[in-house]
């Protein structure tokens, strides 16, 4: 299994793909809540694995853009410049 604590087949497909990542624990923790950003760093790898190519324009930064870490946050700005957020 691609996590400790999650066996789930699509779960373990997205980590193949490079999709989903983890905790640096080898956890996925299936039943926490996910973040803003990380959603957007998953929908970012998602799309780029499609293809996709988005810019990670902040030319109008988000109110908690400080509070973003610096590996989501080119994620959040690229999602928010195709759409998606």
């Amino acid at each position: 299994a691609a996590f400790s604590d999650c066996e789930n087949e699509s779960v373990c497909l997205a980590a193949a793909l490079g999709i989903v990542t983890g905790y640096d624990d080898g956890t996925f923790r299936p039943y926490q809540s996910i973040t803003r950003q990380e959603t957007a760093a998953m929908l970012d790898r998602l799309y780029t694995s499609l293809g996709g190519k988005a810019s990670a324009a902040n030319d109008k930064p988000y109110a908690d853009d400080a509070q973003l870490s610096d590996l989501a946050r080119s994620s959040v700005y690229a999602m928010r410049e195709i759409g998606i957020m």
